[in-house]
């Protein structure tokens, strides 16, 4: 049987996101600004111990080295599916699956992209 609370992991890589999103430079920045806006305090109990915590706590600590390293993988990886998402839909993929994405903002952050894509 399913938990009824999403995984550890999906939230660590909203929160990564998340943090991601607040880098000031746009080319840098991930586009994700929808991920931070998921995590509730339920989720961010769920990953107090993670150094990525700290970050979303209302002293707003500096992440540690583990969590930059986390965000910056969240960002390139975003990225990534990002642009070969583009790159598909240009080439004519009229749908698209997102599975296990119970955090991820792409459908909503990518809507005209997506329109006419099921």
């Amino acid at each position: 049987m399913a938990s009824p609370l999403p995984s550890r992991t999906s939230i660590l890589v909203a929160a990564a996101r998340a943090l991601g999103a607040r880098i000031p430079e746009p080319e840098l920045r991930n586009p994700d600004l929808l991920a931070e806006k998921l995590l509730g305090p339920d989720e961010l109990e769920m990953i107090q111990a993670h150094p990525i915590s700290a970050a979303f706590r209302p002293n707003g600590e500096e992440p540690a080295f583990e969590a930059i390293r986390l965000t910056m993988m969240m960002l390139i990886r975003t990225k990534f599916i990002d642009e070969k998402l583009k790159r598909a839909i240009d080439d004519g993929a009229t749908q698209l699956v997102i599975l296990g994405a119970g955090f991820d903002g792409r459908a909503s952050r990518l809507h005209s992209l997506l329109q006419g894509v099921r």
